[in-house]
């Protein structure tokens, strides 16, 4: 992403971040009441029989990240979310301080991980 993001222009960059600003960020309660409750529950609470630590601990309640811990997610495109937490469930992406991600993701079945990144989304 880096070597992409040096060939942005200043305009381009200004322009590309005035759009995003416009999109909005991941919905929050009652907007995200008709959505999938187990979504929620994990992304909120974790799921300590499986060693899952709740996403908002690091993520943020909103998704908005946790500076110096992680990343805003919020609002991120529903199929990129899916395919990153797939990537950290098999081991081909590896890049979380001390391995978090992929211990988080490492028992989310097919259908949690389709519910987490629908929820984090906001769709």
């Amino acid at each position: 992403m880096a070597m992409m993001a040096n060939s942005i222009s200043d305009t381009d960059l200004a322009d590309i971040a005035a759009y995003f600003s416009a999109e909005g960020g991941m919905p929050s309660g009652a907007a995200q009441a008709g959505r999938d409750q187990s979504a929620a529950q994990l992304y909120l609470h974790g799921d300590a029989a499986r060693g899952i630590a709740a996403c908002a601990a690091c993520h943020g309640a909103d998704g908005q990240g946790v500076v110096g811990a992680a990343p805003v997610i919020g609002g991120q495109g529903l199929r990129y979310l899916a395919q990153q937490l797939a990537n950290w469930r098999s081991g081909e992406r590896v890049n979380s301080a001390g391995g978090v991600m992929n211990q988080a993701a490492k028992t989310l079945s097919d259908a949690e991980i389709e519910a987490l990144a629908q929820y984090v989304a906001g769709m």
